[in-house]
């Protein structure tokens, strides 16, 4: 019984395979694809046509679009077979031997992985499919650039693969499948093929987006807010937007979505593609959105857009952990914990008086506040402890739109910093901090702004005149959109592009000696873009179409299509083969009509791109360009016949002559691939009607018929014809004439009536094959629109024959921009202007300069002005194509002048002439002046001065403007000290400083400070009120107990009591110590050497002195007002010398697995210098900097030190030193080891040697060949005996 249950499913088994065979079977017969033939410039290699374009060289993304242009794509090499074809062809033909593009390129995650199109899914290259060159290293590199991709390059053998650079400009291959070679020799099909000349005005367009909408964090409170997109189409299309809840950026159906709709919400207005929303709520309105826009031959989506709500938590009310640093180190703070979306900028506050207080950078240099929410110290004194409190602001992420510029703000608790006392260094740094280099935002995106910040610790002793930092780009110049700020501590790349990668170095120097840098590769991340945007096809019932679509961004895009709004998926509908950016209808019918769309999605966001897709079946059509009723040809000449239906799908061509079947003989009469008639070696009997007859299966069939006339004459046979080309791309203007072949032929091209110089005009290049004659235009402009003349010129006589040519692409430049008389406000001005010449595409949108006159430089006016809402209502006649744009947000009593562009599809047009000065409404200022830079301090004892930063012009508002300034006593003790005091009106707006006498009692005391600004119309608004100090007095006391003793040979510890820090002491507060000191024996001088160290401390080391001489010290106090007394004198005398004999015969030997031991010979001091203590032992890796060497100090008659931890294969070094109390001596010369023992190298072969020590303590010396040898002899008979 189990037997023949098994026999059973086995023929069940059979049954199904043969049901499938027959179905894969009778599928394979009904697709049974055409195979077209190559052009004559192509080469065929395995039903695949290759392009091979030598110039011009283009980067990756121009390659790859002037493929697309093509209707191909850019090389891929998916066998060995078809490496081969290209390396052959490229030895044979490449003279130059140039670089060549393909489409593969590297992971960044995984550099070792390479993909076609940077699909890592569904194209990743097999290990056995990659064909490296023999020696090519690039492709092991440990870590990958997003720029990086394969290319083919020659290494005097052969052509095979290497990485190179997207950015670089090269050669490049594009490809076909013979499937769909078709679209090589067909005429580009527009939204008119095949419509009648009597239905034009009723061609049908689906929409397209011209503007997308942008995503909106809302972080405060907002009245209204507004998101918009804007679409064309035939007819006029209409707008459903949709919702999306949760936070998913990826939407793959509608299914999921509710349509918004002011019916179910009074809080929502739609009009057309623009949806407001009335006092936006998080619970209601947060989520994606995404706009559906449809007419009746399909719909779109949008890019999806996320509406956000900021939210800015509490600090704790648990103080964080005191910060402890070491005096005269760096130090960093760290700001508190705080829960925040989207993001937050960081400020910090110091405390005065009970009070936190901005930091005023310019005032405190060695000071930093980093975007990542730390505070940095270049060094911490004394004066540096402190509490210190962490402000955060609420903000929108870079890549969003803030709807609320009221933002709000949180400080945290205070942050105790403790500046421990330890002796002073001697000056040291710069060292750049672990934490930088810092790049911001994380990741840093291609169109940002991106900033790279830099620090270094180090002796902050005069930090503005001593320290200087700078940027480098390694390789290239630095960026032309980069620019430095807060002392070149930051580089700010605006507007980011993808050839402003690079390494960047930061470069810092301390004096003229001491410097640090550090460097950065930079890789900006992108949202996707594409360089591929989908086409519109018309394409034939019945054949195949391959849909490409292209996008960068990082990381890599995934792709997916959709088809009137709904996502396509190759699984379940057996119509549509989806591989990443391709989309493939292998069987193309009516049912296929509609709008597509490749959507590109990254963590960044979702780009779209549309065509619309018409499958075309219809009978052939002559009626647009019919045979040429009249043509004449050149008696011995050549000429073509040009027949070019309409048809769908393409038809058979026929021709006859005088009503015979013309059964062309493939030399001298021969019809092109494209249908067209060729005769060469024209005689008088070729003369006659011919009539093309186009045939495909859709009755009737199409005849046109024309009559060749035979002359001894030159006749241009084709005219030139042309179709819009886009602006920065190449056009190809046809021409050829008919002419004896006994005479020479000319081709001469006029534009607008002047002879073009080839030699002068880069732009055109003639190209005079036979098969391919005409003028060609590289990255055609807007100039070279217009008539252009072909002349065929032979001694007989000559012809001529013109066309136009329409040149698209971003708008033209708008003219007559003018500001309305009497239309100015106070803060807004109307403008009117005539738009550009649109250049082939309507203008979505208008964009707004605005400069200052007496500020120049240009800046851009933060909105854009949606075109049909600049129409201006009720304008009739030439008024009707006016435009207007309200500018709002100007400040009054300015003249201000703008210009004007527009942007369609293409991009962003040229830029308008400036407006004449109009000027705003004068009025009273409405700026306040800012009080984070209202500072005081300094100046003589009673004095009160206030500094701040003077108003520029743009905020004066009016004739007159001035300062008042307002001060009392903060916290006042009575009433009168409670009452505003004033001075001024100042009518300077350059005053930037004043001083006030507050009495010399008043030394030192808190006030508080508010500045007015005024002008003839008016006062404007106080500023927030700033506290700051009046000036100290001298310090009327003086440090007692002082003591010095001997620190080494040339430095002495000098210790003291502190001034008590109160202001009745100081009169103001203890900015730090003076020491004073001079030889002994010399008569107290009037000028004594000096040392100043910031802070209170207690204790400070003197350098810089000579050995075993008595020196006097004495120590002053000191603050803003000066030196106080001077303390009690104190006599001592330095160390002796330190060491000057350094160990010498240092020798190291391999001590176990992981050490080794150094030995030296011993040294002996001179009366001169300290007795020896010891012997400072450092090492460290040779790579590393001597700095960060490890220390040992041995027993005073050590001669040997052991050390362990010893890594194999580690070169390391290591000196050896005498030391004392007076310091440590000279440092023997460099060692170098290994684990092995020592190393060394041979200045006289520049070989590396190896060195060790045998069991008798002699000397062994190897040379690096006999290490070598040895070590792989070793290996290969570990090898062996393992094996045998």
């Amino acid at each position: 019984m189990y037997f023949f249950e098994k026999i059973s499913k086995i023929m069940e088994i059979n049954l199904k395979i043969k049901v499938w065979a027959l179905l894969l079977l009778s599928t394979i017969k009904t697709v049974n694809l055409q195979i077209f033939d190559c052009p004559t410039d192509w080469f065929t290699s395995n039903n695949i046509c290759y392009k091979f374009v030598f110039d011009p060289k283009e980067t990756y993304e121009q390659a790859r679009g002037q493929c697309s242009m093509l209707g191909t794509s850019l090389l891929s090499v998916k066998s060995r077979t078809e490496h081969d074809f290209i390396d052959g062809w490229l030895r044979n033909n490449d003279y130059f031997r140039n670089t060549w593009f393909t489409t593969g390129q590297r992971s960044r995650e995984n550099p070792s992985m390479y993909a076609w199109d940077g699909d890592f899914t569904n194209n990743r290259i097999p290990l056995d499919m990659q064909f490296w060159l023999p020696n090519d290293q690039t492709h092991f590199t440990p870590t990958a650039r997003q720029e990086d991709v394969i290319v083919y390059k020659f290494d005097g053998i052969s052509y095979a693969w290497t990485v190179g650079s997207k950015l670089d400009k090269m050669s490049y291959v594009c490809e076909i499948s013979q499937t769909e070679a078709y679209k090589l020799t067909q005429e580009k099909r527009g939204f008119d093929y095949g419509v009648p000349y009597n239905e034009m005005d009723n061609v049908r367009k689906g929409p397209k987006l011209e503007l997308q909408p942008e995503d909106l964090s809302i972080i405060g409170r907002s009245k209204f807010v507004t998101i918009e997109t804007v679409a064309i189409g035939t007819p006029q299309p209409t707008y459903e937007w949709k919702r999306f809840r949760g936070s998913n950026s990826t939407v793959n159906s509608m299914e999921d979505a509710e349509t918004i709709s002011s019916k179910t919400e009074s809080r929502y207005t739609l009009t057309n593609g623009k949806f407001t929303i009335e006092n936006p709520d998080e619970n209601s309105d947060a989520g994606i959105y995404q706009c559906l826009v449809e007419n009746e031959v399909g719909k779109v989506l949008s890019n999806p857009v996320k509406i956000t709500f900021g939210f800015l938590g509490e600090f704790s009310n648990v103080k964080d952990a005191d910060v402890n640093a070491n005096m005269y180190d760096g130090a960093v703070m760290q700001c508190s914990n705080i829960a925040f979306k989207p993001a937050v900028v960081y400020n910090w506050q110091r405390e005065l008086s009970g009070r936190p207080k901005n930091i005023i950078r310019t005032m405190t240099p060695y000071v930093f506040m980093s975007y990542n929410g730390n505070l940095y110290f270049s060094e911490v004194t004394e004066v540096d402890a402190n509490n210190y409190y962490c402000q955060v602001t609420l903000t929108s992420l870079t890549s969003e739109k803030v709807s609320d510029v009221q933002s709000v703000s949180k400080t945290s608790l205070p942050i105790r910093l403790n500046v421990l006392a330890q002796a002073a260094k001697t000056e040291w740094g710069p060292e750049i901090q672990d934490d930088f280099i810092n790049v911001f935002p994380k990741p840093p995106l291609k169109g940002h702004n991106v900033r790279m910040e830099c620090f270094a610790y180090g002796s902050s002793n005069n930090y503005i005149e001593m320290w200087r930092y700078w940027w480098t780009r390694e390789g290239r110049p630095m960026p032309e959109n980069a620019e430095m700020s807060d002392f070149n501590r930051v580089l700010i790349i605006k507007n980011a592009r993808l050839e402003d990668q690079g390494n960047y170095v930061c470069h810092v120097k301390r004096g003229h000696q001491a410097r640090d840098s550090k460097v950065i590769a930079l890789r900006l991340e992108a949202v996707p873009y594409f360089i591929i945007p989908l086409d519109d096809q018309h394409v034939d019932k019945g054949s195949q179409l391959t849909w490409r679509c292209e996008a960068m961004g990082y990381p890599q895009p995934a792709y997916t299509w959709f088809k009137n709004g709904e996502m396509l998926q190759s699984g379940n509908n057996a119509d549509y083969v989806i591989s990443g950016n391709v989309l493939t209808i292998p069987v193309l019918d009516e049912k296929h009509n509609g709008m597509y769309q490749c959507a590109a999605t990254n963590v960044h966001g979702t780009a779209m791109s549309a065509g619309q897709l018409r499958v075309l079946h219809f009978a052939p059509s002559l009626q647009k360009h019919p045979v040429q009723s009249h043509m004449v040809g050149a008696l011995n000449g050549e000429i073509i016949i040009i027949c070019k239906p309409e048809a769908a799908p393409s038809p058979t061509i026929t021709w006859t002559k005088n009503n015979v079947n013309l059964v062309p003989d493939g030399t001298r009469v021969k019809m092109m691939p494209n249908g067209n008639l060729q005769i060469k070696d024209l005689t008088y009997g070729d003369a006659g009607f011919y009539t093309c007859v186009a045939d495909n299966g859709i009755q009737p069939p199409a005849k046109s018929t024309g009559q060749l006339v035979v002359q001894s004459a030159t006749v241009i046979t084709n005219p030139p014809v042309t179709d819009p080309v886009v602006v920065n791309r190449t056009t190809f203007i046809p021409c050829k004439a008919s002419y004896d072949m006994n005479l020479d032929l000319v081709y001469m091209w006029n534009f607008n009536g002047k002879l073009i110089d080839f030699e002068r005009e880069f732009h055109y290049r003639l190209d005079t094959s036979p098969t391919h004659s005409g003028l060609n235009i590289i990255m055609t402009q807007f100039k070279h629109a217009g008539t252009y003349e072909c002349i065929a010129k032979t001694t007989l006589n000559q012809d001529a024959r013109s066309t136009m040519l329409a040149v698209y692409g971003p708008p033209g430049e708008p003219a007559g921009v003018v500001g309305v008389d009497g239309s100015a406000t106070e803060t807004t001005i109307q403008l009117i202007f005539f738009p550009g010449a649109e250049h082939g595409s309507r203008v979505s949108h208008f964009v707004v300069e605005r400069e200052i006159e007496h500020e120049k430089g240009w800046k851009l006016i933060g909105q854009h002005f949606p075109e049909p809402f600049t129409i201006i209502p009720g304008a009739v006649g030439m008024q009707s194509d006016m435009r207007q744009i309200k500018i709002e947000g100007l400040h009054p009593g300015n003249g201000y002048r703008f210009r004007v562009a527009g942007v369609n599809q293409y991009g962003v047009g040229t830029w308008s002439v400036a407006s004449p000065f109009i000027e705003t409404d004068i009025a009273a200022p409405d700026v306040a002046v800012d009080a984070e830079y209202i500072v005081g301090g300094n100046g003589s004892v009673g004095d009160l001065s206030i500094i701040w930063k003077r108003m520029e012009p743009e905020f004066h508002g009016a004739p007159g403007f001035g300062y008042i300034v307002y001060w009392r006593r903060y916290k006042p003790e009575s009433i009168y000290d409670s009452l505003w005091r004033k001075s001024g009106p100042f009518q300077d707006w350059t005053k930037e400083r004043m001083t006030v006498q507050v009495g010399e009692d008043n030394y030192y005391l808190e006030y508080e400070i508010k500045i007015q600004v005024y002008n003839s119309e008016g006062k404007g608004p106080n500023s927030t009120e700033a506290v700051v100090y009046s000036a100290e007095g001298m310090p009327i006391a003086a440090p007692q107990g002082l003591y010095c003793d001997a620190y080494n040979s040339t430095a002495m510890l000098v210790t003291w009591e502190p001034v008590e820090d109160t202001r009745e002491t100081m009169k103001g507060r203890v900015w730090g110590y003076q020491v004073n000191y001079w030889l002994d024996g010399d008569d107290e001088p009037v000028y004594k050497r000096y040392i100043r160290y910031q802070g209170q401390i207690s204790e400070a080391v003197a350098i810089g002195l000579f050995p075993d001489t008595n020196f006097w010290f004495e120590v002053q106090v000191f603050n803003t007002a000066g030196l106080g007394p001077l303390s009690e004198k104190f006599i001592q005398e330095t160390l002796h010398e330190v060491p000057k004999l350094y160990p010498q015969e240092v020798y190291v030997h391999s001590l176990s697995s992981s050490s080794v031991r150094v030995t030296w010979r011993g040294i002996s001091t001179t009366r001169e210098e300290e007795t020896l203590s010891g012997y400072m032992v450092y090492f460290w890796k040779a790579n590393d900097h001597f700095r960060n060497a490890e220390q040992y100090e041995t027993a005073k008659f050590a001669i040997q030190h052991d050390i362990y931890g010893i890594q194999k294969g580690v070169v390391y070094a290591v000196r050896v030193a005498g030391c004392s109390d007076g310091g440590e001596g000279r440092k023997s010369p460099t060692v170098y080891f290994t684990l092995g023992g020592m190393i060394r190298l041979d200045n006289t072969t520049t070989s590396l040697k190896y060195e060790g020590i045998d069991s008798f303590g002699h000397q062994l010396k190897q040379s690096q060949t006999s290490v070598l040898f040895m070590t792989l002899f070793a290996l290969l008979t570990s090898f062996l005996i393992t094996v045998c």
